[in-house]
């Protein structure tokens, strides 16, 4: 993939609508998304379905890769900080303090 944001990796916590079109466009203009995903998936891969398919979903987390990972337990929290360490971005729309508890 080519673009104009080509050298940029972005790790995407995002779920619903704001926060996976903004995503989405940079994905669009050339980075390197990663989508982060919990072991039960985004909400939004049931939204909309079309044989089986949420089209919401795949329009929205298209140019994207994704991964599972289980934030709630330290192995997946420890892959998820290696990850931030190598992206130059994180993009997340959860309410304020979920992610980030500032212990770190």
């Amino acid at each position: 993939m080519s673009g104009i944001l080509e050298d940029i990796r972005v790790v995407d916590l995002t779920q619903y609508q704001q926060g996976p079109v903004c995503t989405m466009l940079l994905g669009d203009l050339g980075a390197d998304v990663i989508k982060v995903e919990p072991p039960w998936g985004d909400p939004m891969r049931t939204t909309w379905m079309s044989n089986g398919i949420s089209i919401y979903f795949m329009a929205l987390n298209s140019n994207k890769r994704s991964v599972e990972l289980n934030l709630r337990n330290d192995s997946g929290l420890k892959v998820f900080k290696k990850l931030v360490e190598k992206s130059d971005v994180v993009v997340e729309n959860y309410s304020p303090g979920t992610i980030w508890s500032g212990s770190e």
